[in-house]
Order: C-alpha cells, then sequence, then structure tokens
C-alpha cells in the first residue's frame, strides 16, 4: 500500500525532469516572459519611461508569479521554479481527472499524458494558457463525476484563479463540467438533444465571433481534432510520432467499443464531451482580434487540441485499459522525449551564441535579431535574444508590451521596445525599415550556421533588417504565434 501511495509523487518527480535537463529551459515564449518581467521591475523603479503596467485580469498569473520570483531569486531560479510549478499542477489535474473511484489512476496511460504535458501548448511556451488548464482540469476533476455543494465551490474557486492565468481553459472546464453534470441525469434520448444543443452553442457563439470581430480560420486535420498534433513540436519527424498516437487511439477506441456496448460507450457524458471538444477545434477560427487587443488571439486551433486529448484520455480512463497500451506508449514516449532531449540541447547551443553576441554590445544597447527557424513546427529561436537581453540590453523586438494582451504595455515612443505593432510585425516578417529614432540600433546576424556564431552590426537609418534562416530554407517568412 504505502509503495502505492508513492506512485503519483514519485511520477511528478520523474515529470520535472525535463524542466532541469538542460542549461536554458526551451519554451518558446518563454524567454519573453521572463524578459518582460525584468522589464516590469524596471517600470516599478522608474526606469522603463513610456512602458507601464495596466491592471488586468486574464493572462496574467503566470506574468506576476515570474517577477516575483525574479525579484526574489534571479532570472534562472524564478523560471525552473515557475515553470516546474506549471508542470506539477498540469499534471496534478491530469492525475485527478483521470483517476477513477474504483480503478484508481489508470498507469497504462501515463506515458500519453508525460507527453502532452511538454507537448505543443508548454513547448510554445504560452505558459499562462498552459498553467489555466492545468487549474481547469482540476476544478472539471470536481464536476465530471456527481458532486456536492462543497465540491462545486471548490471548482468555481479553482476556476477564478484558472481565469487569472487565461480565460480560454476556465471557459472550456466551466461548460464541459456544466455538460456532464446535466447529461448524468437524462436517458440516452436526452443525451443526444443535449449534446445537440451544446453543437448548436458551440456554432451560435463561433458565429457571434466571427461576425462581429476580425478572425481567419482554416479547416483542422483528424490530428488536430483529437489533439494527436499537441506532440508534433519542433522538426517534421514528430509528425511520424503523432501519427503512431493517432493509430494507437483508434485501436483503443476499437477495443472499448467491442468490450462496451456502442451506443452505451459513445452516450457516456465523457464521450460527448470530447465529441464537442472536436467540433469546438473544427469551427474556431485560428485567429481573432479581440475588443482592447492591438494583435490577435492566435493558435486558437492549436491551444484547444489539447483540451481533445486530455478528454480522450479521461474517457478512455472511465474503462480498463488495454494491457498492450503501456509498452507502446513507452516506447513512443521514450522516442519523443528523445527528441526533445536532442533538439533542446541544439537550441541551447544558439542561445550561447546568441548570448555572447549580445553581451558584446553597450550595455543598454538597443538590438534585434536576424535570424529564424524556417522548417520546424515552433520557431524556438524567435524569442532567444529576449532572454539573452536581460539585465544588460533592450530586446527592440520584444513583441508583448505593444500587443497589449499582458500586464506590460508600451504607451508610448520609448528606447526600450518598439511600441508600433505594424513595425514589430514588419519586424518579424523581414520588411521592417530602419528609422532615424530607432538609432542607435544593432542586429544580431549569423556568422557561422555550423558553429552557430553571431554577431552584432550596427544598423542604418533607411536600412532592411532582413532575416536569415537557421535551417538554410531561402525563405524569410517566419512562424506567426503568439499569446
Amino acid at each position: 500500500m504505502t509503495v502505492r501511495r508513492l506512485r503519483v509523487p514519485a511520477a511528478c518527480l520523474l515529470l520535472l525532469v525535463p524542466v532541469f535537463w538542460q542549461p536554458r529551459i526551451q519554451s518558446v515564449d518563454l524567454p519573453s516572459h521572463i524578459y518582460n518581467a525584468w522589464l516590469t521591475l524596471l517600470v516599478e523603479k522608474g526606469q522603463a519611461p513610456g512602458l507601464a503596467i495596466a491592471p488586468q485580469w486574464t493572462n496574467t498569473l503566470f506574468d506576476i508569479l515570474l517577477v516575483e520570483l525574479l525579484r526574489k531569486f534571479g532570472p534562472d531560479a524564478a523560471q525552473r521554479i515557475a515553470v516546474a510549478l506549471a508542470v506539477l499542477i498540469f499534471n496534478t489535474g491530469l492525475f485527478l481527472l483521470l483517476s477513477r473511484p474504483r480503478r484508481g489512476y489508470p498507469w497504462a496511460l501515463f506515458p500519453i499524458q508525460a507527453m502532452l504535458s511538454y507537448g505543443w501548448v508548454y513547448q510554445i511556451g504560452i505558459l499562462n494558457y498552459y498553467l489555466a488548464f492545468g487549474l481547469a482540469c482540476i476544478a472539471l476533476s470536481l464536476l465530471v463525476e456527481a458532486t456536492t455543494a462543497r465540491r462545486s465551490a471548490l471548482a468555481v474557486l479553482l476556476l477564478f484563479v484558472a481565469f487569472l492565468a487565461h480565460a480560454l481553459p476556465t471557459f472550456w472546464a466551466a461548460g464541459i463540467g456544466v455538460h456532464c453534470q446535466v447529461a448524468r441525469r437524462l436517458g440516452a434520448k436526452g443525451r443526444l438533444l443535449w449534446t445537440a444543443f451544446g453543437v448548436l452553442v458551440i456554432l451560435g457563439v463561433v458565429w457571434f465571433l466571427r461576425a462581429h470581430f476580425a478572425s481567419m480560420r482554416y479547416p483542422p486535420d483528424a490530428m488536430s481534432l483529437i489533439g494527436a498534433d499537441q506532440i508534433m513540436v519542433f522538426q517534421p519527424a514528430y509528425a511520424i510520432l503523432a501519427l503512431a498516437l493517432l493509430v494507437v487511439w483508434v485501436l483503443q477506441l476499437a477495443q472499448l467499443l467491442d468490450r462496451v456496448h456502442p451506443v452505451r460507450a459513445l452516450l457516456s457524458p465523457l464521450a460527448q464531451a470530447t465529441f464537442l471538444s472536436a467540433v469546438s477545434v473544427a469551427s474556431v477560427p485560428v485567429m481573432i482580434m479581440l475588443p482592447g487587443y492591438h494583435q490577435s488571439l492566435a493558435l486558437l486551433q492549436e491551444r484547444i487540441s489539447l483540451n481533445s486529448a486530455v478528454l480522450i484520455l479521461a474517457w478512455f480512463s472511465t474503462r480498463e485499459v488495454p494491457k498492450w497500451l503501456a509498452p507502446v506508449g513507452l516506447i513512443l514516449a521514450t522516442m519523443f522525449f528523445a527528441g526533445v532531449y536532442r533538439d533542446t540541447a541544439w537550441l541551447n547551443r544558439v542561445e550561447d551564441g546568441i548570448t555572447l553576441a549580445a553581451r558584446q554590445l553597450p550595455k543598454r544597447a538597443r538590438v534585434v535579431s536576424g535570424f529564424r527557424l524556417q522548417r520546424w513546427r515552433l520557431d524556438p529561436c524567435m524569442h532567444q535574444l529576449d532572454r539573452a537581453c536581460l539585465g544588460w540590453c533592450y530586446s527592440y523586438g520584444d513583441y508583448e508590451p505593444s500587443t497589449f494582451q499582458f500586464r506590460l504595455r508600451a504607451v508610448a515612443e520609448n528606447p526600450i521596445v518598439m511600441s508600433s505593432q505594424k513595425d514589430k510585425a514588419d519586424l518579424e516578417q523581414g520588411h521592417y525599415i530602419v528609422k532615424e529614432l530607432d538609432l542607435p540600433l544593432y542586429q544580431l546576424v549569423l556568422l557561422n550556421r555550423e558553429k552557430l556564431e553571431f554577431a552584432a552590426k550596427p544598423l542604418a537609418a533607411g536600412e532592411r533588417v532582413a532575416l536569415t534562416p537557421l535551417d538554410g530554407s531561402p525563405d524569410s517568412t517566419p512562424n506567426a504565434h503568439k499569446d
């Protein structure tokens, strides 16, 4: 009994290994988050003219946590503690959501859970969303089964805290929780009607948003509908693992339907919730411009595909998990984490070169990046300059303050960061023409692709800030992503 009780704490410690196995945590937006935490401290000291901290109720919890940890422990410890805490909360939510009252936690699903923990949402670095999702899963674990007034009140409190991190997972968990509570009280016909009503609500909300706000959408693929695309990180080779996970889920579904009457299996509350999540992925815009934002809320399909993946695991956990899943999942997870270790080690070498070049600049110099990774699903180098500049120089193309999606905002022209969203977009696309007011301004350029050597060159007014691909592609249009 004692050994069984230690399994979850031991698993949590194991899940923290990728947070500490490299000199720096490679998570695309994390360097931007820690850099802006440093700028926030400068604002508090009156040393950042043109920047301000705005009151904000959502998309802020992880950033506040980073600021306080940075204030007390310094940048490296702040990142490790904040990310480790987010990973623990995320997995606590999954452990609770997947655990059944009689069967406990289905350990055969643990390798897949581990991959989702370090999947696309984590690697892209939208850590407010990631943290909110973990808190939302804890709340949802209280709502999917029969609940009491005390459990419901605790769930509402957790959803409020999750909202401070990000609104989307909060609304998702609240909606799924309500769906499960109502579905439990209905018969087969009632559940079909209730699910049909849920589809109409989702389509109605999406229609309203697209009718009133500028948006863009494209048809999703099967990978994103069921969340298998969450393990498609970094290089294209990860698509093979995603395809293997898709096959695993199809086989597991076939075995579930063979053991349980198909109507009973497909009309369970979690099965219907999974279907509703797939409808959300299929219908939601990929990006939408919300009021008050200066940049669209992007990559919505990629974010909420995580919802589908987790709900599929929760649905499968309601029945006995097939024995073959454990070894197959372990093989996939081993291949996944071996690839992640290899790629993040290379990215640390890149950041070593960027940091060395940035530290040759005069203190408080303005500098922009001049390189991108084009052939990877993520562009992990997009914000590495932010972390390299922390405490030393100004990353002039820092994307957060001009979006108005975060607490830290560029409210006027300033010597620290671009205040124009158009200028920042031109910079990211390699089209920006340097202005007199930008000077003095430096650009980091790639000297040697094999040795990953970089240097800083001064820019002149009228010069275009061109981009050099690190992976050899002639295309200079970067991958888009934002919080």
